[in-house]
């Protein structure tokens, strides 16, 4: 069986986007792009999205490697609404080491004081491997 990195050891930063950020969110997603994903690529839906969710990039270095959004859906339903890592950067334990970091940081407050609901786009090949976790 496969052990899972360390969180500590994996060099997986997350950082809130801002509208700043807009033209390395659209460069990610062009990358990315394909039949199963269309990523936003206009401004005005990348303002609307860091507007009314969560946002995050996933650096690696000095670099944007990916991104990770969610929304809250209620006081203690979160959903993860995109989990994107560059072609270039996958299989290497991105997403998890993303996906880690954020539930250990991110949801502590919310499990601190009662269970709570994550959910994702069951219909997304990529949120299905939430399941390893």
């Amino acid at each position: 069986m496969e052990r899972l990195p360390s969180i500590e050891k994996e060099p997986v930063h997350l950082r809130h986007a801002d509208e700043t950020d807009i033209p390395l969110l659209i460069d990610l997603g062009k990358n990315v792009a394909s039949r199963l994903f269309h990523p936003l690529l206009e401004e005005e839906g990348w303002r609307k999205e860091i507007e009314t969710n969560v946002v995050y990039l996933i650096e690696k270095g000095d670099s944007a490697v990916g991104r990770i959004s969610y929304e809250f859906k209620g006081p203690k339903h979160v959903e993860i609404n995109g989990v994107v890592v560059d072609p270039q950067f996958q299989g290497q334990g991105v997403a998890r080491a993303a996906l880690l970091k954020y539930c250990k940081s991110s949801l502590r407050w919310i499990a601190s004081t009662s269970p709570f609901i994550l959910t994702t786009n069951q219909r997304s090949p990529s949120m299905s491997r939430l399941d390893s976790l």
